[in-house]
């Protein structure tokens, strides 16, 4: 016990005296402060001074005097003062590390913010409690105030029926008491009607506005369906109610239409008189009821009849509406083929239109059909004129230039546009002319193209069809427009290709044409020599029947235009073999024989140089050569005089 005591002294003072294997703690600041305790409020502070005085004894360099445990006074021994404790020697502090010194650092912020959080949590806590109490607090206000709403709407509503409770109940008392019995079934009703004051004067005080808002919404009601209109009067006679004066504008041109061959009724403009009235929209007139009240007032024989308006022209009258209706249907019918998606119409706009009419113009069935089945404009044709174009006819004839190409389709085409043609400027138009249009489903041919094949071993001009093309097949869906059995328009809506085209193959020579230093010109006609690398072997006359030059060189030697012209013959023929003759104008040609290939075709032209040809030995010849000839209107001519014996060698 006595050692415990005595550690915890030195502990308090700061030293610590360890053992062989201990080591000495310096007190630390931090543990001199824990002792000093916070002492409540109005307490007296006289623990806390001792425990000051305490510490302040056990200060460091300090000792204090522990007697042995097992020391024992002998008798007659002097008392003598034992040996002081010698203090531990002090070892020197060890410095604090930088991750000390940051430990404690963030020892320091955690407690902090820890003891923020705390005071956080402690505000939150407190503002949501109060936030909760006047939630609590507002809602209880409003259920209050709503049950002091309805208590007072109830009160306000109960209010007269308790007063008439109370004057029956006075009533009944007045009348027990004046009659000395309870009233009876006649006198109680009557007590309960005088007594119901009260009731009735609140029951008016709601009803009567309600009843006021309801007549004032069939008030507005039954002025909003009314309409301010124009009463038309004529000779003391009101025709009628119109919306504006267009209507009364529209009804005398529609009387002016039906009357115009009528000697009777007056063609006068009827002068009439207007006042503004309020009339509803079932008065309101329209123009057929007030053309008919109008044709009326102006005299003549009248009678009821269906008058036949086209594009809104006035034609004729029938007594018989339904016949000409028949017959209209009839003719539409005349155009029907049963083909898919067909509409058959009229082109103009007819109607029939039930009233009175003059008996001038009331006309039987046949007569109007006659009228109506006419052509209204005639064919129109102009002669195509030298000097003349397309746009240019269109200008001539006052149109635009796309309603001629809808006439004429096939205009710019050349073989169209040619002089003394026909251009068709305007049509034929019925009065009856129909239009159809329908889906039409059919094959046509697609063309083929043409592949060229350049050969640079041919010259150029020359072609040759290496095959033939042959065309293709597709399937067109098309909606096309007649009218009066024309087409008008076709517009393709889906083609399906069922055979694909094959395009033609040609080939071509791309060799460009030489030029050649001509030999002996004696004439200065400009021939060239022929042959490339030929040479000189008999002319004109050299054996019996010789019409030419020979001139001998290789097989296969290209044979030369000598001078630029149109080919008018390239064919196989006997003596000659396969030949070209060449057409230079003026009654001059020249003949190339005997060749092994031609490449000139009837028609082509042909340029000076230009490889026409190549040396053989077809026909009636002996070995390789070119027979040449230069003929004039036919006479066999010297070809010496036009292309000498000039001799080229490689």
């Amino acid at each position: 016990m006595a050692k415990s005591k005595n550690n915890e002294a030195k502990f308090s003072s700061g030293q610590w005296q360890s053992s062989a294997d201990e080591t000495v703690v310096e007190a630390s600041p931090l543990l001199d402060g824990a002792t000093k305790v916070r002492t409540p409020l109005n307490q007296k502070k006289t623990y806390r001074k001792q425990e000051e005085e305490a510490v302040k004894q056990l200060k460091p360099g300090k000792t204090t005097r522990n007697k042995p445990a097992t020391a024992s006074k002998k008798p007659g021994s002097a008392k003598t003062k034992p040996a002081a404790a010698k203090p531990a020697p002090k070892k020197p502090a060890k410095k604090r590390s930088i991750f000390s010194k940051i430990y404690r650092f963030c020892y320091y912020v955690g407690i902090q913010v820890m003891r923020m959080a705390l005071r956080l949590r402690r505000r939150a806590r407190g503002f949501w409690a109060s936030l909760k109490s006047w939630r609590i607090q507002r809602s209880s206000n409003r259920s209050f105030l709503r049950q002091k709403r309805r208590s007072r709407i109830l009160h306000h509503f109960t209010l007269p029926f308790r007063e008439m409770v109370v004057r029956y109940r006075a009533l009944t008392a007045a009348y027990q008491e004046k009659h000395n019995c309870r009233p009876s079934g006649l006198a109680n009703a009557w007590l309960i009607l005088s007594s119901g004051r009260p009731v009735a004067a609140m029951a008016a005080n709601y009803i009567m506005p309600v009843a006021a808002l309801v007549f004032l919404l069939v008030t507005i009601h039954h002025y909003s369906t009314m309409t301010l209109g124009l009463a038309v009067e004529y000779e003391g006679q009101t025709l009628g109610v119109i919306s504006n004066e267009n209507v009364f504008t529209q009804a005398q041109i529609s009387m002016k239409e039906r009357i115009v061959s009528d000697t009777n009724a007056s063609k006068e403009n009827i002068v009439p008189t207007y006042t503004l009235t309020a009339a509803g929209q079932e008065d309101i007139t329209d123009v057929e009821t007030l053309t008919n009240r109008m044709i009326t007032a102006s005299g003549g024989i009248l009678e009821e009849a269906a008058g036949f308006y086209l594009d809104g022209r006035f034609i004729g009258a029938v007594e018989n509406g339904d016949k000409l209706l028949d017959y209209l249907v009839n003719v539409l019918a005349r155009s029907e083929t049963d083909a898919e998606d067909e509409t058959i119409s009229f082109i103009k706009a007819m109607s029939l239109k039930e009233g009175l009419y003059p008996t001038s113009q009331v006309m039987p069935l046949h007569k109007l059909v006659e009228k109506i089945s006419g052509d209204q404009q005639v064919k129109k044709v102009y002669v195509i004129e030298p000097g003349d174009t397309p746009t240019g006819v269109a200008s001539k004839n006052n149109m635009p230039y796309s309603e001629l190409k809808a006439l004429n389709p096939d205009i710019e085409k050349v073989s169209f546009f040619q002089v003394g043609n026909e251009v068709l400027i305007s049509r034929p138009e019925s009065y009856l002319a129909t239009k159809v249009t329908r889906t039409e489903v059919y094959e046509e041919d697609i063309a083929f193209g043409v592949d060229s094949i350049p050969d640079d071993r041919y010259p150029q001009g020359y072609t040759v069809v290496v095959s033939a093309g042959i065309p293709g097949k597709q399937t067109v869906t098309a909606n096309v427009t007649y009218i009066d059995g024309i087409e008008e328009s076709r517009l393709v809506t889906k083609t399906i290709v069922t055979k694909e085209p094959v395009n033609k193959v040609v080939r071509v020579g791309t060799m460009t044409p030489q030029q050649y230093v001509a030999g002996l010109d004696q004439s200065g006609s400009g021939f060239i020599w022929p042959v490339d690398w030929g040479y000189f072997n008999g002319s004109l006359g050299s054996y019996w029947g010789h019409t030419g030059m020979d001139i001998a060189g290789n097989y296969g030697a290209p044979v030369r235009a000598s001078r630029s012209g149109t080919v008018v013959r390239s064919a196989w023929y006997g003596p000659y073999g396969m030949h070209v003759i060449i057409d230079h104008g003026n009654g001059v040609t020249t003949l190339y024989a005997h060749m092994s290939e031609k490449y000139a075709v009837v028609g082509q032209y042909v340029v000076q140089g230009e490889m026409i040809g190549k040396v053989g030995r077809t026909g009636n010849v002996t070995g390789p050569h070119l027979h040449f000839e230069v003929r004039i209107n036919g006479a066999y001519q010297d070809p010496i005089r036009y292309i000498g014996t000039y001799k080229k060698t490689r």
